[in-house]
């Protein structure tokens, strides 16, 4: 299973010089919390509504525009990837979502943990095949 497999495809993007009011809009208008953050249409930061609230309107920063508390570290993936590297990735750098990216790295999906956890829970722990409970016979 790849991430093209299970991202969503409906990516809903914030400019990095649009203000903040502009991304909680869109963030709202689009029923999410999380928002790739691009410039010319490549990523180059995150924005979450947590982000918002805490290093914005929190710290009196309610008139900034998206550049100033956007994450600057984006983590990626390509929509190749394997399933178990982008839990690893999420694992590795203590984050909930991958933006999945083009050649461009332009945003063409979202990966979050909970799309690998329901991914994961599909799959059988076993093939149906497989008799688990098999005990040799003794003659």
């Amino acid at each position: 299973m790849h991430a093209r497999d299970i991202m969503k495809r409906q990516v809903e993007s914030v400019e990095i010089n649009a203000s903040l009011q502009q991304a909680a809009i869109a963030m709202r208008d689009a029923n999410v919390g999380f928002l790739p953050v691009c410039d010319r249409e490549r990523v180059v930061g995150t924005l979450t509504d947590r982000d918002i609230v805490v290093r914005g309107v929190a710290a009196g920063a309610a008139d900034a525009c998206v550049a100033a508390i956007m994450t600057p570290e984006v983590i990626t993936c390509a929509p190749e990837e394997d399933i178990d590297a982008l839990e690893a990735r999420m694992r590795d750098h203590h984050v909930g979502r991958l933006v999945c990216v083009d050649d461009q790295h332009s945003p063409i999906g979202v990966v979050s943990f909970k799309d690998i956890e329901a991914q994961h829970a599909e799959q059988p722990a076993y093939a149906p095949d497989q008799d688990l409970f098999h005990t040799p016979s003794v003659h």
